[in-house]
């Protein structure tokens, strides 16, 4: 079976000689499963970034995804819009509903971590405002001239429980040159609305709600 690319939904699910249907297409926009999708979608992002929504919670339901490109992260989301998974290029997740959540059990290709967040900083050299993604582990400033550095992070709950960390490589940060950080949506780190680390570095754990912020790590 396979899907016209610009629709928005899957349809028809069966077992076909005893294997599970799939459906293989390029996305052109948000994709939404349905109780009638196909339990295996490979799905190429046509280069930019997509949305995956799955169907209410069932605990029949189960669905393997793969990201058959080579740019673009797929975020699997829950019916209500939650963040379950990032799928990155090359790789597929197994989606199992449970009475309360949809989980993970497996990774098909190679080690990955489910929730799409790598463990490398990325190198920032030059100066200027930074804005940390869902997906990254976090920043390390490794300046030749020193500057202030404003950094933005997301929402802690589109972090999976994944910690930010910002570390000064070159050792500019300063008084004079802090990085200030300001949470997204109004979300605070330690009950203030942005936090200025004048030294070193620091490490952000996000918190669920009520809190829906970040904790400083000790020593961070």
């Amino acid at each position: 079976m396979r899907s016209n690319i610009e629709q928005s939904r899957i349809w028809d699910s069966r077992f076909i000689a005893t294997r599970l249907a799939s459906v293989s297409f390029t996305m052109t926009g948000t994709l939404f499963l349905t109780k009638l999708s196909p339990g295996v979608v490979v799905l190429t992002l046509n280069g930019v970034d997509r949305d995956l929504y799955l169907p209410a919670l069932s605990e029949e339901r189960q669905y393997a995804v793969a990201n058959v490109g080579t740019t673009g992260n797929l975020s699997v989301r829950d019916s209500g819009g939650a963040i379950v998974a990032v799928v990155t290029p090359g790789y597929m997740v197994l989606l199992f509903a449970t009475a309360l959540r949809w989980i993970f059990l497996s990774s098909s290709i190679g080690t990955i971590d489910p929730t799409g967040v790598t463990e490398a900083l990325r190198v920032v050299t030059a100066a200027g405002a930074q804005v940390i993604t869902a997906v990254e582990a976090g920043i390390v400033l490794n300046k030749s001239v020193a500057s202030a550095t404003p950094v933005t992070i997301p929402l802690s709950s589109l972090r999976n429980g994944k910690p930010i960390r910002i570390r000064d490589f070159a050792g500019t940060t300063d008084i004079t040159n802090p990085i200030t950080i300001t949470p997204s949506g109004g979300e605070k780190i330690n009950n203030q609305s942005s936090w200025e680390v004048t030294q070193g570095g620091i490490t952000l754990e996000p918190q669920p709600a009520p809190i829906s912020g970040y904790t400083v790590v000790p020593g961070g």
